[in-house]
């Protein structure tokens, strides 16, 4: 089943695809994940932990820490979906689509509560 899904809603292809390619940091946590696929095989995901908003496609991860990022911002836009952006310090921007249909309010909620906490300890 596509959709964004918190860490308690987890599937285990999924699991397994972070932990086989390392995509996370020793204790880091899996808040909201969001397959891209069609095929539901984890190669395009966005994921969010306690740490960090990441979009992983094609073998590549793109990361900003919680800490860092100054701005979350949210769109809906009727063929893409969610459109949620974070920017970090740098002014660098990440960019995560979810389709239409596929939960992205709770992908973004998850965000700006990790980001708020992650800001809470930054300070």
């Amino acid at each position: 089943e596509s959709g964004v899904k918190l860490s308690h809603e987890m599937d285990k292809y999924a699991v397994k695809y972070l932990e086989d390619h390392a995509l996370l940091e020793s204790g880091e946590k899996v808040l909201a994940y969001y397959d891209e696929t069609m095929s539901m095989d984890g190669s395009e995901a966005a994921i969010l932990t306690d740490r960090r908003m990441m979009h992983h496609s094609g073998g590549t991860t793109t990361a900003v820490r919680l800490t860092e990022v100054v701005d979350i911002r949210h769109r809906k836009e009727t063929l893409i979906g969610d459109i949620i952006e974070a920017e970090d310090e740098s002014g660098l921007i990440l960019k995560i689509e979810i389709a239409p249909l596929n939960q992205g309010e709770t992908f973004k909620n998850q965000a700006m509560s990790a980001w708020k906490k992650a800001r809470g300890k930054a300070s």
